[in-house]
């Protein structure tokens, strides 16, 4: 009976195991990426330019929606695509994310989700999706390579929140406009920004993305055209120099609390410095 009951917290343990994210993606790497282009000509010349430039971690093709509708429940592809929040249930309301799903359910959802980033609003994009979609990118990948490496991490997936650290102490931080929440008062525009916190213009804050500017971040927010009951506003800051995502906060969306850096944010990034 010992021996018996051994043997089955060992079969047990075997089966807990196989289950774990990290050993469902064990073949990430050998497995072709269907890259699914979404029918909008700008978008998935965007799409296939960021891919080809950056895409490393395994093989990949480009797919229409419809090889997708045939291809999902197959488990020998995963699959890269911009998600509506309309697609999956509404997740998450007003939002379009750049997500990675793992091929082999019939049920599109309940296919494995290996990671996922907002990229932009759902109702119409601000253009600003082209200076971050390669940076985004470089993110999924790293974090489906975690996944890969650690069970803890895999499950984690994007922090809820990533908090500037004293590295970012001497960095000049680039706001966007247009990111920051219609609650940000005069006042607390005095309090908080300075020569080295700036609220600029979204071009300008864009341009220093794109040319990888040296020591300096900048903003990144998306939310929902039309926010409606359960409605996240996402907030990021990017080193423009490395890509790295050294600020990640969400918060829900309310007539108090708009869309955009709050003043909380503001509060808890000068803290840092």
């Amino acid at each position: 009976m010992a021996v018996l009951a051994l043997f089955a917290a060992v079969t047990a343990a075997a089966q807990a195991t196989i289950t774990t994210k990290k050993y469902k993606l064990a073949d990430f790497s050998a497995k072709t990426l269907k890259v699914v282009l979404s029918g909008s000509d700008w978008l998935d010349a965007l799409l296939r330019e960021e891919v080809q430039h950056s895409w490393t971690l395994s093989p990949y093709e480009f797919c229409t929606t419809e090889d997708f509708d045939a291809l999902h429940a197959s488990d020998q592809y995963y699959f890269l695509m911009i998600v509506s929040g309309r697609f999956r249930k509404e997740k998450t309301p007003g939002i379009d994310m750049l997500t990675v799903l793992k091929g082999g359910d019939p049920e599109i959802d309940r296919m494995l989700e290996v990671v996922s980033l907002p990229f932009g609003p759902d109702e119409g994009f601000s253009g600003r999706e082209s200076t971050f979609l390669g940076p985004l990118l470089k993110i999924v990948q790293r974090r489906v390579e975690l996944a890969m490496e650690s069970d803890l991490k895999g499950y984690l997936g994007i922090p809820s929140t990533i908090m500037l650290g004293r590295e970012s102490k001497h960095k000049t931080i680039l706001f966007a406009e247009e990111d920051i929440a219609l609650s940000v008062t005069e006042i607390d525009r005095m309090k908080y920004f300075d020569e080295n916190i700036q609220a600029v213009d979204a071009d300008d804050a864009d341009e220093a993305m794109e040319e990888g500017s040296w020591m300096t971040l900048v903003s990144y927010v998306v939310a929902p055209e039309n926010p409606v009951n359960g409605s996240y506003c996402y907030k990021m800051l990017f080193d423009a120099s490395s890509g790295e995502l050294v600020y990640f906060r969400r918060h829900k969306i309310s007539s108090r609390r708009p869309a955009g850096f709050l003043t909380e944010d503001l509060k808890r990034i000068v803290a840092v410095r």
